[in-house]
């Protein structure tokens, strides 16, 4: 009978029990929560711009379905003869962009994690100066 009352004194802890919880420990919880939610929904836009960059030409037969698209800018070409901004590069500019934007509010939301490795390798967009050594050594 002893034994029986340690026994009942000593009963082990359940995870489930009624614990006091600080609330500012739960508030601080909740942002996390929040924060991480957000960060989720973005990687899931991620996810689904890639894929939409991956299967680019059934993107581009979807758009020209569609009855109410704005019509085309007049074309422009380079140098061999390729037109530049057709309907293809113009939705893949598109989708790049919304991804660069949406990776850009990830690293807001944690400064110190880093891109997938499926990010998008130029990053921000360059111009390149012609320096003209050979005129002004």
């Amino acid at each position: 009978s002893n034994d029986d009352a340690q026994g009942a004194a000593k009963r082990r802890r359940s995870r489930w029990g009624s614990t006091p919880v600080n609330p500012m420990v739960n508030m601080f919880a909740n942002t996390a929560k929040e924060q991480q939610q957000e960060a989720l929904e973005i990687r899931q836009k991620i996810v689904a711009l890639n894929e939409k960059i991956q299967n680019i030409d059934r993107e581009v037969a979807e758009y020209k379905k569609r009855p109410d698209r704005s019509p085309s800018p007049p074309p422009y070409y380079d140098g061999a003869g390729r037109q530049l901004n057709d309907t293809r590069a113009r939705l893949k500019d598109k989708f790049q962009q919304e991804k660069r934007a949406l990776l850009q509010k990830m690293m807001t939301l944690n400064p110190t994690g880093r891109p997938q490795a499926t990010r998008d390798r130029r990053g921000k967009l360059i111009k390149k100066l012609y320096i003209p050594i050979r005129d002004f050594p």
